[in-house]
């Protein structure tokens, strides 16, 4: 890791007032042992002084840079397919753009809180191993990214699309949600093996950047029908002979949002 060069991607919208700039110190950190570390960050429809904390970064960061895209949600009409459309901005930069032709590997990072367990031990764990294309985030919580997970046996299809077949063939919605979706969110213990999947995120991926060059991100399928845009992505790379795995030491989060419902509860009282 110290002789290669890393550059750390991502989208962003309403992350102002400190909670970018937080996100920012702590992948910092946890990506610390890389030659180099660059940033390239999109920003679109933020309603919040995100632009102006983007600003104060690139002023004090070396190698920071963003692209505001603007307000999109005026002009592409499912949330899927405009965070796909932003990504895609950032995959070309990556394939394109002669300022990132020295990087090594590339961690397409969610910039909403979601990494704020993330350390160096948890990124260093990806490389005990070098057999893969992509290395994906666990959580010390429930498993929660199950929309972008493909599995043969855990979780062979989409989830959603799997909850509107069950609740059109008879069941209620909670039941079919956690049929096709809260079932799923199994707790993965740090020291196990690492998972092979066909698809995975959980808001931190490192990707090889040779396997960047091809595929993209779609955010809607054939039929119009909003999808994980992430998906699109894995099944070139799988196409092409790459392997992505679930590393279960690559921590990045305990309960989040998805999961805090499955939080133990406590009684008040002290054993």
């Amino acid at each position: 890791m110290r002789t290669r060069k890393l550059l750390i991607a991502g989208l962003t919208r309403n992350c102002g007032h400190g909670k970018l700039e937080a996100q920012v110190s702590i992948l910092a950190q946890a990506f610390k042992r890389f030659s180099k570390i660059s940033w390239l960050l999109i920003e679109s429809d933020s309603s919040d002084n995100t632009l102006s904390e983007l600003e104060g970064l690139k002023s004090k960061i070396p190698n920071f840079e963003f692209k505001s895209l603007g307000n999109l949600e005026s002009r592409i009409q499912f949330r899927t397919e405009r965070i796909a459309y932003c990504r895609n901005n950032y995959l070309s930069e990556i394939k394109e753009n002669a300022m990132y032709g020295d990087v090594d590997y590339v961690a397409v990072v969610d910039f909403d809180g979601v990494n704020s367990l993330l350390s160096s031990l948890a990124v260093d764990s990806c490389w005990l191993r070098e057999d893969w294309e992509v290395c994906t985030a666990n959580q010390a919580g429930p498993y929660y990214d199950i929309w972008a997970l493909r599995h043969s046996i855990w979780a062979p299809g989409d989830c959603w699309l799997q909850y509107h077949f069950l609740v059109s063939h008879g069941l209620s919605a909670d039941a079919a949600r956690f049929a096709a979706v809260y079932s799923k969110m199994i707790q993965i213990n740090p020291n196990s093996g690492w998972l092979r999947v066909e698809s995975a995120f959980g808001g931190l991926g490192i990707y090889r950047r040779s396997a960047l060059q091809k595929g993209r991100y779609l955010g809607v399928n054939e039929i119009g029908t909003e999808i994980c845009e992430h998906v699109s992505l894995h099944e070139e790379i799988i196409k092409r002979g790459g392997r992505i795995y679930i590393n279960p030491s690559l921590i990045n989060a305990d309960f989040i949002d998805h999961t805090e419902e499955f939080r133990p509860k406590t009684t008040g009282q002290d054993f």
